[in-house]
C-alpha cells in the first residue's frame, strides 16, 4: 500500500510544480484580466475498502470530492474548506 501512495504522491508533486508554472507564467503575463480555473473529473482511491487506483465504480467521498482550483490576478487568494 505505501508504494501505491508514494506513486501517487509523486504525481501529485509533478502535477503541482506544472501548475505552479502554469499560474506564474499567467499571473506574469495576463495583466489584470483572465482566469484560471482547475479541476479534476473524479478522485482516486488511495486503499480505501481495499481498492487502489480504481474510480468509476462508485460515489464514496474519496472518489467524488475533487479540488476546485481558481486564479485570477484580480481575486484575493483563500481557501474554502469543503
Amino acid at each position: 500500500v505505501s508504494a501505491y501512495r508514494a506513486r501517487y504522491a509523486g504525481e501529485i508533486r509533478y502535477a503541482d510544480a506544472a501548475v505552479g508554472r502554469l499560474i506564474e507564467t499567467f499571473a506574469a503575463t495576463a495583466g489584470e484580466t483572465g482566469v484560471v480555473a482547475l479541476t479534476a473529473d473524479h478522485g482516486e482511491a488511495l486503499g480505501e475498502e481495499g481498492i487502489h487506483f480504481s474510480h468509476g465504480f462508485g460515489t464514496a467521498p474519496h472518489l467524488a470530492h475533487v479540488p476546485f482550483i481558481i486564479f485570477s490576478n484580480e481575486i484575493t487568494h483563500r481557501r474554502i474548506p469543503g
